[in-house]
């Protein structure tokens, strides 16, 4: 589609957008690194937070929650379990963008790839915060952070000419998805402090 440039930038909306989800990302991991104690042992769960720019760091971002999503449930004292897992997520990561970069960049089977993964990451994201509903009430924010992402991910399935010579179904996800890392990490903060306070209570 044609879009209109903007300082020689072929989309403008898609990188302000991407912009704006990186700035709420920075703030949101500020913010959980200022509020969590300095002491607190299980802040390595949250402290790589990837780019999202574009595709291939997009596809990133989907491993990546899967690795924190079986590193949060599983616990901190899986970490042979948490180490063999990372690298298969990143074995499949690597030969996925190699297939990309090096045989034939396919557009619909980046897409179902990540529709694919991102769909097991929010089913199971769900049935964790219903199992935990009662003992921890903030999980709402998890449910409604991978949910809404879920849901705004339909955007990118869309292809329909750009409002205004701007607007396209790429950065309109980009727009939809600005606020979600701020409740993201709002339900990191809440899970940690609750965490913290259980394990001192077993004390």
């Amino acid at each position: 589609w044609p879009f209109v440039r903007f300082l020689g930038v072929q989309e403008p909306a898609s990188v302000i957008f991407s912009m704006l989800n990186l700035a709420s990302h920075l703030y949101g991991f500020s913010d959980l690194h200022q509020k969590l104690p300095k002491d607190y042992s299980q802040l390595w769960i949250v402290r790589l937070c990837p780019l999202k720019l574009d595709y291939y760091s997009g596809t990133l971002l989907v491993g990546y929650m899967l690795v924190l999503q079986f590193v949060r449930i599983t616990g901190p004292s899986a970490r042979l379990w948490h180490l063999f897992y990372s690298v298969i997520i990143l074995l499949l990561y690597t030969v996925h963008i190699g297939y990309l970069s090096l045989v034939h960049f396919d557009y619909g089977y980046n897409m179902a790839a990540n529709v694919v993964a991102g769909g097991i990451c929010t089913g199971v994201w769900t049935i964790w915060c219903f199992k935990n509903f009662r003992e921890r009430h903030y999980v709402w924010k998890c449910f409604v952070s991978v949910v809404c992402t879920s849901l705004f991910i339909l955007l990118e399935l869309l292809d329909f000419p750009p409002l205004l010579w701007t607007f396209d179904a790429h950065s309109l996800w980009h727009m939809s998805t600005i606020l979600l890392p701020l409740l993201w990490y709002r339900f990191l903060l809440d899970d940690a402090l609750f965490g913290r306070a259980k394990t001192r209570k077993s004390i």
